[in-house]
């Protein structure tokens, strides 16, 4: 029967990578359709940040929307900038969490820096 099939609905990457939208954006939408079938039926927007990651069993139950690749498939979160698709009252509603993930790249982009200019330093001593 139909009506008890479960069906997910995500954004991935128009030719069918293993690249999806960061669980924050798919919640900026869903806070602002009410759903993701509900919400615009395709993207282009501008990528923010990129994480890597390799399906395991922890990523499998903390990202369930991905349960459905094989463990051991690379995939890529793109955070992306959904401000065009959001009103106010959502972009105010998650701005703290985007600002927190601004202020984390700034400071793992602050780290690899340094640890980039200290092998410059170590290799010419």
């Amino acid at each position: 029967e139909e009506s008890s099939v479960k069906r997910v609905y995500f954004y991935q990457c128009v030719d069918g990578q293993p690249i999806f939208i960061h669980p924050l954006n798919s919640r900026c939408l869903i806070h602002e359709y009410g759903s993701i079938e509900g919400s615009i039926p395709e993207l282009t927007c501008t990528i923010v940040a990129m994480e890597h990651y390799t399906q395991s069993p922890e990523l499998r139950s903390r990202y369930r929307y991905f349960s459905h690749l094989p463990l051991g498939c690379p995939f890529i979160l793109c955070e992306v900038d959904v401000t065009p698709f959001i009103g106010e009252e959502t972009y105010q509603h998650f701005k703290s969490d985007f600002d927190r993930r601004s202020k984390a790249r700034h400071v793992k982009e602050q780290k690899r820096k340094k640890y980039r200019l200290r092998l410059c330093v170590d290799t010419t001593a």
